[in-house]
């Protein structure tokens, strides 16, 4: 059975990081999950380790006087150390992305017939982008600022690449559409705000008097995270299946109830 190896930097998104889980078992393929938290948050403060099964980078000294874009691109540079440490095959195929682009079984199994077809490549998984809660949802063919995908291939079309310089490219890449859920700032304030705090787009404009107020009234509106523009509504049907299955579990992702 292929292995797929399953890459992402990680922070503190506990119950999406458990819909990624779940919604990559797939009889087709074997997954093994391969987070990779750092000592430093992107925006350059300490944290403490979140996963016992994490690759965890120690950046060096001079780190913290990085800009937050060299850090996110050392988290994403780590790839082949953590692939090296598992003993990844040339034919294993690695996805790589962030732990809320989560792809679904059928997207994989469609760059695995391409490659069986055409020959081993990389393909861009193209995900409508779902903002402070799943319900919510931008269609892809909406979506005109979003230039970062996550991307799927074996280990041999990666090769010795800029994993950092191939995400910021991800959209050069041969497409597979509608190939799950971006899930994005979801969880409630206790989760979204300290994600904002951490993440390199901390300093722009739209963070300023975020709180948990205004993102209620987002979320309740339709609005993305951003207030850039408006959403249309999901039916269930459309959402993963753990969400289906157990709406209650999940329920922080389903509701404005923050």
């Amino acid at each position: 059975m292929t292995v797929v190896w399953d890459v992402f930097p990680y922070h503190n998104e506990e119950l999406i990081l458990d819909i990624r889980r779940r919604e990559l078992r797939d009889d087709r393929f074997q997954i093994r999950h391969l987070p990779i938290e750092a000592n430093l948050t992107i925006m350059g403060t300490e944290r403490d380790w979140a996963l016992d099964d994490s690759f965890k980078l120690i950046l060096p000294p001079g780190a913290p006087e990085w800009t937050p874009t060299q850090r996110e691109d050392a988290l994403r540079d780590a790839t082949p150390w953590a692939l090296g440490l598992v003993h990844a095959a040339p034919a294993d195929y690695v996805l790589v992305g962030d732990v809320d682009e989560i792809p679904h079984g059928g997207a994989i199994q469609d760059a695995m017939d391409a490659d069986a077809e055409d020959g081993p490549t990389v393909h861009c998984l193209r995900l409508p982008y779902h903002s402070l809660l799943a319900t919510w949802r931008l269609p892809l063919k909406s979506d005109q600022w979003n230039f970062r995908w996550p991307l799927i291939g074996t280990v041999q079309a990666f090769g010795s690449c800029d994993w950092a310089a191939m995400r910021a490219a991800s959209g050069d890449y041969h497409h597979i559409d509608n190939a799950g859920w971006h899930l994005s700032s979801m969880g409630g304030p206790d989760v979204v705000l300290p994600k904002v705090a951490a993440f390199a787009h901390a300093g722009e404009p739209w963070t300023d008097g975020l709180d948990a107020d205004r993102l209620r009234d987002l979320a309740a509106r339709g609005r993305d995270i951003a207030d850039r523009f408006t959403q249309e509504r999901v039916p269930s049907w459309e959402l993963p299946f753990a969400l289906i299955e157990e709406p209650d579990r999940y329920r922080a992702l389903l509701e404005v109830c923050w």
